[in-house]
């Protein structure tokens, strides 16, 4: 079983999830420097994987996609390669995974965790 994240990790889980509830997307050096990282430190991608982990045990859904490539608008090969392993399968058409999870982050119902808080 995976943990909710704690520190930073939960401060970009929550930012995550904020823009999930705009209908919203971020960029890596937006989100990288909201918990005081560099869009390409290891730290920082460990940090999503960790959100996505977490999203994806409890929602089924891999919060990250939220994080794309400020010039191509497009998540880097480690998102696919996370979604690969938490899925269990092998994402063939990348652009047509990456929209079906964008939709699907959308459309979750976000609040579970402030439900389960009271």
């Amino acid at each position: 079983m995976i943990h909710k994240p704690t520190g930073p990790t939960l401060a970009l889980y929550n930012f995550l999830i904020q823009k999930a509830k705009a209908k919203s997307i971020s960029n890596y050096t937006e989100a990288g420097a909201l918990v005081g990282l560099e869009a390409h430190d290891p730290t920082f991608w460990n940090m999503l994987a960790e959100v996505s982990e977490y999203s994806h045990q409890e929602y089924g859904v891999l919060l990250s996609v939220l994080v794309v490539n400020f010039k191509s608008g497009f998540p880097g090969g480690s998102f696919f390669d996370l979604a690969n392993s938490l899925k269990g399968v092998k994402i063939r058409d990348k652009l047509r995974f990456f929209c079906e999870e964008y939709t699907r982050c959308h459309k979750t119902d976000w609040g579970k965790d402030e439900k389960n808080s009271n």
